[in-house]
């Protein structure tokens, strides 16, 4: 079989796998609004790594066992808290031409309204607290995710690197964006997770 021109939809089709579920490439597009100024939506982007957590136990010496008479000795992992990390981290392909919407200059500007040379002032709080970005996954409105984040502003804008990997690479950019909160929401409006 041959790979010229093909996509993942046509190879998967091709090759008989299901295309429902982990095997289908993600289509997926990001909403950033910041708290002054205009919105950016639909924005394609290269890779989006969502925010996780894990959960933080404590651990537990000379616990005894009701089962087995040990006399204190045994060990116990207990968990006690979500903890949240600070992983929304999006990579957007560079554009180019004189385009003023372009999601460096955007995201430059984004950084602009919420860095103070003087030190944090009165309007610091409104420019982040209306700020939010909004990461869409699915095909269609009704059958997608939607993570919405608020309070969100760009904290961390990666080096880029003109370094060439292959002939057709692509030039991105990467950013680090930090949230106060999150809800996911299916295509219906339906909550399904919360920060």
């Amino acid at each position: 079989m041959s790979l010229d021109g093909s996509n993942v939809d046509t190879l998967i089709s091709q090759l008989g796998y299901e295309s429902r579920g982990f095997v289908r490439h993600n289509r997926f597009s990001v909403d950033l609004t910041p708290a002054q100024g205009n919105q950016l939506t639909d924005i394609p982007a290269f890779s989006v790594k969502i925010p996780g957590w894990d959960v933080t136990t404590v651990t537990e010496t000379n616990v005894a066992d009701p089962n087995f008479n040990t006399g204190g000795h045994n060990i116990r992992h207990m968990p006690y808290r979500k903890s949240w990390n600070q992983g929304l981290f999006i990579t957007f392909y560079m554009q180019y031409g004189s385009d003023n919407r372009s999601a460096f200059n955007f995201i430059n500007k984004w950084n602009n309204q919420i860095i103070q040379p003087q030190g944090p002032g009165d309007g610091l709080y409104d420019a982040v607290r209306n700020g939010s970005l909004r990461v869409n996954l699915g095909e269609s409105p009704t059958q997608s995710l939607h993570w919405t984040f608020g309070e969100c502003y760009p904290r961390v804008l990666y080096p880029i690197d003109l370094k060439p990997v292959e002939d057709f690479a692509p030039v991105l950019f990467s950013v680090q964006f930090t949230f106060r909160y999150y809800d996911v929401r299916d295509g219906e409006g339906n909550l399904v997770g919360a920060l």
